[in-house]
């Protein structure tokens, strides 16, 4: 299965939901870059965490990326779905898509 890692999200300015990515494929287990990041619809994250894809998120610390959670699929109440990073209870996520690059 193919991994990508994203490196910034665009957000809905009234629901707070991902609307947007930036993204690419990387070699599994290496950061390196398959294909440059390019900018895409959050409904193409789903559609490739549904068929199994790791998606890993990167933020900038210090002038450097670094891989934080995965994403997972987030179903709403009104039938719609995006993503959100993967909050496990027994570990704290000290970031949040907030906190990502702004695309």
């Amino acid at each position: 299965m193919p991994a990508y890692v994203v490196n910034g999200v665009r957000l809905d300015e009234n629901t707070g939901r991902v609307t947007h990515v930036r993204w690419g494929e990387v070699h599994s287990g290496k950061p390196e870059w398959v294909s440059q990041p390019t900018v895409a619809e959050v409904s193409d994250v789903v559609a490739a965490l549904d068929s199994g894809s790791e998606v890993t998120s990167s933020f900038m610390v210090e002038g450097h990326f670094v891989f934080g959670p995965r994403f997972v699929v987030v179903a709403h109440e009104d039938g719609s779905t995006s993503v959100d990073l993967d909050k496990i209870e027994d570990r704290v996520v000290a970031r949040d898509l907030r906190d990502m690059a702004q695309i």
